[in-house]
């Protein structure tokens, strides 16, 4: 880095309002030598949160601006050499980003941790199980399938090789992806580990699902060959009984005293997975668009 450059910087994406903005930058206090907020808050916020927190820089994005866009536009404004990247919902552990640079020092390009849930009605819990379960604490520290957008840190180097696939849009899977073609594997820290307060009606969380279920079908359908895109929609009804399982899975094996929690929260679940399910089933279903940018 040259001089003067900060080695960390944090990228959040805030779409949940001051307040919860507010809380994420409290947690990260201290942290970072660089925090670049993209929010879609209004300028009288953005100034107020500005006055509490001068060291960090705002960047503000239209009204409805997507998370996804929110984390390129900050992260286009970052200058250190390791990203780590959250939301504005989270707040993050003591430490956070010292453990994830340091593996990032140690040769993982792509590296994350768990997230806690911080909230506790049933509806809220259900929203956590649809995002989040796969990242339940206790997790040990190694190899891991995947890693969730708002707990994962990344070499500058490795993001700007893979550029075209996060230019307009980072969407976690996709830049992954593109890592793991290059030959990198992402890695789990168990004490790297965000706490969610995450918070939606069922109608705005059930849209939101929907809409990435079929960014990812659409997604997984140009990447697939010729046969498995014609068979991908037959298997779409199979779709929520594949997520479901997943998520009762993960609840038995690593925090089963939340087996309770689950039952109870059920019904939202299931509304939410069939949005998820419903969305994923028209990506695969929508006409051919576009390729992915190709990757450098």
């Amino acid at each position: 880095m040259g001089p003067g450059m900060p080695d960390i910087s944090v990228v959040v994406a805030a779409f949940s309002g001051e307040a919860a903005l507010r809380r994420c930058l409290e947690s990260l206090a201290g942290q970072a030598d660089e925090v670049v907020a993209a929010t879609t808050s209004s300028a009288a916020a953005v100034a107020r949160l500005g006055a509490c927190f001068p060291t960090v820089r705002f960047l503000q994005a239209p009204t409805g601006t997507d998370v996804f866009r929110l984390r390129t536009l900050a992260l286009d404004a970052t200058r250190g050499g390791i990203l780590a990247f959250t939301e504005d919902h989270c707040t993050v552990s003591p430490g956070w980003v010292e453990a994830l640079a340091g593996a990032v020092r140690d040769g993982h390009a792509m590296v994350g941790g768990p997230v806690e849930n911080g909230l506790e009605r049933v509806r809220d819990w259900a929203l956590f199980f649809c995002e989040y379960a796969a990242h339940i604490p206790p997790i040990s520290d190694g190899l891991a399938p995947a890693l969730t957008g708002v707990n994962v840190a990344y070499s500058r180097g490795a993001l700007d090789r893979c550029r075209p696939t996060w230019r307009y849009a980072f969407h976690e899977n996709e830049v992954q992806d593109a890592l793991a073609a290059a030959g990198h594997v992402p890695y789990r820290i168990g004490r790297a580990w965000v706490r969610s307060h995450l918070e939606a009606c069922l109608g705005d969380a059930a849209a939101h699902l929907f809409g990435g279920g079929r960014q990812y079908g659409g997604y997984r359908k140009f990447r697939s060959p010729a046969l498995v895109r014609l068979l991908l929609p037959f298997a779409a009804p199979l779709i929520p009984v594949v997520l479901l399982w997943r998520v009762v899975s993960v609840v038995v094996t690593r925090r089963p005293r939340l087996l309770g929690v689950l039952i109870r929260a059920l019904p939202v679940v299931m509304a939410l997975l069939l949005a998820w399910s419903a969305g994923e089933t028209v990506g695969y279903l929508a006409p051919a668009g576009p390729a992915p940018a190709p990757e450098v």
